[in-house]
């Protein structure tokens, strides 16, 4: 696909520009951070192009409910030894890793790329924590070719607001410190992108974006008009492990709460469980002219 000139630059190839101070920080709670350098990679319309034709993308599958969805983004991940389809990615990462040594303490390793087709693609809340990310402060870094789309990010406990980066053409993002462990990021749908957009992460050792559980939805009870699934009862399906959990919880608190008081006629004293508040009727017989009167 041709890029728009009067979107993105027209250099005959890319060319990383300096990092350092023209880098800036921002400091977020639970100790993570994300940098970002406006305008990093000059030249990248080629490298877009290049990368959309060599690049062997996959379209990846997950379970939504009782069906097979697809995931709306084309990816390709490139292992620590899995040569790279083009030599620039290594530039970019040689550079990255040159910079970020001190606080990092180890090189980028992978490469995984994201293929973003138009605004209908997009990719949920999450943190990459498979691996390291999940206990450990790691480095992840991010440039962005073609279309401007923006970036959330958010805190993983909700105790703050929600952050908007618009990313452009070029653009470099790293987010560092806890940020995979204490902050989600997403890039939502949008109805006014102009245009596809590639991704291409960086990533230490042993940190990898989360895949899809196979379970992670279970099925609807039954399905409602045109097969579509339809949910029933509270709102969110819960998996069989959260539904035994949760009886185990309420047999407990059963097991907990203080026995019933019997009940108690202040006329006639203390009765039995079995006895109700009311007394018993007493029993009549007939009397001398014919009208029954009570056994005293």
């Amino acid at each position: 696909m041709m890029l728009q000139g009067s979107l993105f630059d027209l250099a005959d190839e890319p060319r990383p520009g300096e990092l350092g101070p023209a880098v800036r920080r921002t400091r977020l709670s639970h100790g993570a951070w994300i940098d970002v350098r406006p305008g990093w990679l000059s030249g990248a319309a080629p490298l877009f192009e290049e990368l959309e034709a060599v690049v062997p993308w996959q379209a990846e599958e997950r379970v939504m409910y009782d069906r097979v969805v697809a995931v709306p983004r084309l990816t390709r991940y490139y292992g620590e030894r899995e040569p790279l389809p083009l030599p620039i990615l290594e530039d970019l990462r040689d550079r990255l890793s040159a910079h970020y040594a001190a606080e990092l303490g180890e090189p980028f390793r992978t490469v995984g790329l994201c293929y973003y087709r138009d605004g209908r693609d997009s990719v949920a809340w999450h943190g990459d924590r498979i691996g390291r990310g999940k206990t450990e402060d790691t480095m992840v870094a991010l440039v962005v070719l073609g279309a401007p789309r923006p970036l959330l990010l958010r805190p993983a406990d909700h105790s703050g607001p929600t952050l908007r980066r618009d990313l452009a053409h070029g653009d470099l993002l790293v987010m560092g410190g806890s940020c995979q462990r204490t902050w989600e990021h997403s890039v939502p749908k949008s109805t006014t992108a102009p245009g596809p957009r590639i991704s291409i992460q960086f990533r230490p050792t042993g940190v990898r974006l989360p895949t899809p559980h196979p379970h992670q939805h279970p099925p609807p009870a039954y399905k409602g008009v045109g097969g579509r699934p339809r949910r029933t009862g509270t709102r969110g399906a819960q998996s069989p492990s959260a539904r035994v959990d949760g009886l185990q919880r309420a047999e407990q608190m059963h097991e907990r709460e203080p026995p019933t008081r019997p009940l108690v006629d202040r006329a006639a004293g203390p009765r039995s469980r079995r006895t109700a508040a009311r007394p018993r009727p007493r029993a009549r017989r007939p009397g001398r002219d014919g009208v029954g009167q009570s056994r005293r």
